[in-house]
């Protein structure tokens, strides 16, 4: 259990991307930048990829091509991590039933957060939850 909440933390997610861009500095704040903005925005169900993409002043596909090159996921992996991660975080610490914290990370319906959580990280909310 512990590995599980190490491996969901947010943390995780920026030390992943880092080790993965060989140290360049210029990939690291972009790669920061990213993770910022997402962070300040995961909370809306309607903040989608052009919204990262307009937040960060490049059109979409740069932006994909870019994030896919440094990090090795695209725009809408790193907005349904960071969403995942904070909903790991509301599983662990708070009393909120699952679909309480489906809204609370930025996702309009339960079953489809479900469905991601699960496709993530092979275990449902509930079993993740116990």
């Amino acid at each position: 259990r512990e590995k599980a909440i190490a491996k969901f933390s947010i943390e995780a997610v920026r030390n992943q991307t880092e080790s993965t861009s060989k140290n360049n500095v210029a990939e690291n704040e972009f790669i920061n930048k990213v993770i910022d903005i997402i962070e300040n925005n995961y909370t809306n169900p309607q903040y989608s990829v052009e919204n990262l993409a307009f937040d960060m002043s490049m059109h979409r596909s740069q932006l994909f091509r870019k994030l896919k090159a440094v990090s090795g996921k695209s725009a809408i992996e790193m907005i349904n991590e960071i969403r995942l991660k904070h909903a790991c975080e509301l599983l662990r610490n708070s009393s909120l039933n699952i679909s309480e914290i489906a809204y609370e990370t930025g996702y309009n319906d339960p079953k489809y957060f479900s469905r991601i959580f699960k496709s993530i990280y092979g275990i449902t909310p509930s079993e993740y939850k116990n």
